[in-house]
């Protein structure tokens, strides 16, 4: 399924006043996910010195995920190793939850404040930006129809836990009998698991990533656990 490219850049337009340095260096989203996919959620595409930007022959703001595997960005290999391993055998998705391209996440967690109960809430100066962006991802991921959801990012997990835009996470159901919790889109319960990142120098260690790997194929292989509608 195509991701919503045109929106993607509206959102980033809403940070034209605050941070115009972002918005010169435009997006870099998935051209598009896989129905049914098993969907690797992060933060936003990163950014380095010397990138292509708007305007520079090399500038694209979409990238392909069905590459060959040598064309692949090294920040995708350890999910596609995790999606196409035994006994789980899904396409693999990935998705940011917003189009800013920056390395530093302090970034984008400046633009929360913590509310009186510890959550997450936007700070005002940003506050349309994170609706359009948390609009636009619920858009995208309820398009591509994921079997399974892993949110690879400490700080996006914590975005979908507090904040209220993405509707479908107040349906949030945890099963004991799996360790996971499940969502509602489109009609069907979805599983979603929290995990950190898995390349980078935050990165989960190869145990953790194994134990990662097991938790998503026990979910999968126990079906007849999910809850009901």
């Amino acid at each position: 399924m195509n991701t919503a490219i045109e929106e993607a850049k509206k959102c980033l337009d809403c940070l034209r006043r605050q941070k115009d340095e972002l918005v010169e260096r435009g997006i870099a989203v998935e051209e598009s996910n896989p129905e049914g996919c098993i969907l690797f959620i992060g933060i936003n595409p990163s950014f380095k010195d010397g990138d292509p930007v708007p305007g520079s022959p090399k500038y694209s703001s979409t990238y392909k995920l069905d590459v060959p595997k040598e064309e692949i960005h090294p920040y995708f290999r350890k999910c596609i190793e995790i999606a196409e391993s035994d006994g789980i055998g899904l396409p693999f998705g990935h998705h940011d939850l917003f189009p800013v391209r920056e390395s530093k996440q302090s970034v984008i967690e400046s633009m929360f404040d913590i509310d009186g109960k510890g959550r997450l809430i936007s700070k005002h100066d940003f506050e349309q930006f994170i609706e359009e962006s948390l609009s636009w991802s619920q858009k995208t991921i309820c398009e591509c129809d994921p079997k399974m959801i892993v949110v690879v990012n400490a700080f996006a997990s914590r975005i979908l836990f507090d904040y209220s835009l993405l509707g479908f996470i107040q349906g949030k159901q945890w099963t004991e009998d799996l360790g996971v919790d499940f969502v509602k889109i489109n009609g069907k319960m979805v599983p979603i698991t929290f995990s950190g990142m898995l390349s980078g120098q935050r990165a989960l260690d190869n145990q953790s990533v194994f134990r990662l790997r097991w938790h998503i194929r026990h979910i999968l292989k126990h079906q007849d656990l999910w809850p009901r509608l």
